[in-house]
């Protein structure tokens, strides 16, 4: 062990393990929890973030849409809800991030590529490698074989 690890006189904890409570963030986090994480799952739904998922799986008739990054804004939410949820249990926000987590796996998310948008790519220009960005063939491949 080095001279600094063992003369440190800090130890990390996990965030579970720390509570706030003063007038500053106390309010913030609650206001989080309450209205910033379901307020960001109604734009995830009314911009179609959510529905690509339906789609993915099956559930809903249509193509992707938007930005080929909008998968990653739902992780990203729900990132935030996990975090939420931590620190202050809500059976609704669970049983809605359950319901959620389901549909992403009956996309097959975690088979491919979050952004199907870089498979679909990939796939169109098989044919012409010279062409295709390097770090491609990575991003696709599938994390296991059926």
């Amino acid at each position: 062990m080095s001279t600094i690890a063992t003369s440190y006189p800090i130890t990390a904890l996990p965030f579970t393990a720390v509570r706030i409570d003063d007038a500053f963030w106390s309010p913030r986090i609650e206001t989080n929890r309450r209205v910033t994480v379901p307020y960001d799952f109604q734009k995830c739904e009314e911009t179609g973030r959510i529905a690509n998922f339906a789609k993915a799986a099956g559930q809903q008739p249509g193509a992707h849409g938007g930005i080929f990054f909008n998968d990653s804004d739902v992780f990203k939410v729900i990132e935030g809800a996990a975090y939420a949820l931590m620190l202050h249990p809500d059976p609704n926000l669970d049983a809605y991030l359950d319901k959620l987590i389901a549909l992403i796996a009956a996309a097959g998310a975690g088979r491919l590529s979050l952004h199907r948008t870089h498979h679909r790519r990939a796939q169109r220009d098989a044919g012409r490698t010279a062409r295709r960005p390097r770090g491609v063939d990575a991003l696709v491949q599938p994390a296991h074989q059926p």
